[in-house]
């Protein structure tokens, strides 16, 4: 019989993409309002008034704005010097609610040092465990609410084991950090999330032939459909719609991008790291506003 905690683990892997061997290797940020790429945005409004192409306003400078971003214009910051201070933090665990800033555990510098929020990223909580949660996910980014403090949650179980792994899964949570910090650039969900907005039936009702846009790659197996049959928190049409939320499609792009050079990725158009079709975020977000209008 398979468990949840092993199949889980597979569901996890297909959707974000944060598997050992994924390496993250740039965060995109929103370009508005960071003195870092003024220059830059100056350059992409003015392309853009004239006309110029998605593709070459990206290669010329380095700002994309599309299906991804929610049409907010974003750039890229490099991850190469971002890591652990002094190898994996502390177990700080889940039942005594202990947490750590997560600039005391890890850096980012060209992230921290840019980062033109009024809560700085170095200051959100970090909870990590040895355990492997009953989700099974291996991260999380918590945004913070009334009962609650922003907090990002890191399993340093099975799931990974090492910092090259751990680094990955942080990174990924790092960058819905960055979206929630911006109101006008999308954030990630999660399959039960999605199932109490209803976005996944509405998908099913309005867009039947929405599944053909997954990716042969993609496509859950039958052993996780049979995991999913059993779980009565999201159904298949949630699954596939987490993976067209266009927060996590982003990035899971981010982690596309791993091993790209400085001048490989400007030559590399974003869209072409998502793992889904941009019709597919399309979609997503017009049954979002859809549902929103009800």
């Amino acid at each position: 019989m398979i468990t949840s905690k092993g199949l889980g683990g597979l569901i996890t892997s297909l959707l974000d993409g944060s598997g050992p061997e994924m390496l993250q290797r740039a965060t995109f940020v929103p370009a508005e309002g960071n003195p870092a790429f003024a220059d830059q945005l100056d350059e992409f409004n003015r392309l853009k008034g004239e006309g110029v192409g998605d593709r070459s306003v990206w290669e010329q400078t380095g700002i994309y704005a599309g299906a991804a971003t929610g049409n907010t214009p974003v750039a890229e910051i490099t991850d190469d010097s971002a890591d652990f201070l002094d190898g994996l933090p502390p177990v700080t665990g889940v039942d005594n609610n202990e947490y750590n800033p997560l600039g005391k555990a890890f850096n980012h510098p060209e992230l921290f040092d840019q980062d033109p929020s009024q809560y700085p990223l170095a200051d959100i909580n970090l909870e990590t465990t040895d355990q492997t949660p009953a989700s099974t996910r291996k991260g999380y980014y918590h945004p913070g609410n009334l009962r609650e403090a922003e907090k990002i949650f890191l399993s340093l179980g099975e799931e990974t084991p090492d910092s090259t792994s751990a680094r990955s899964v942080l990174l990924h949570e790092l960058q819905h950090a960055v979206q929630e910090r911006h109101e006008h650039m999308p954030g990630g969900a999660s399959p039960s999330s999605l199932n109490e907005l209803g976005v996944g039936q509405y998908l099913a009702d309005n867009s039947p032939d929405f599944m053909e846009l997954v990716p042969e790659d993609r496509r859950l197996t039958e052993e996780q459909l049979e995991y999913i049959d059993s779980n009565p928190e999201f159904t298949v049409n949630d699954v596939y719609a987490y993976l067209f939320n266009d927060g996590e499609a982003l990035a899971r792009a981010t982690q596309n991008r791993r091993d790209l050079t400085d001048e490989e990725r400007r030559a590399k158009f974003p869209e072409d790291s998502l793992d889904v079709p941009s019709e597919a975020l399309i979609l997503y977000q017009e049954a979002v506003s859809a549902l929103k209008k009800q």
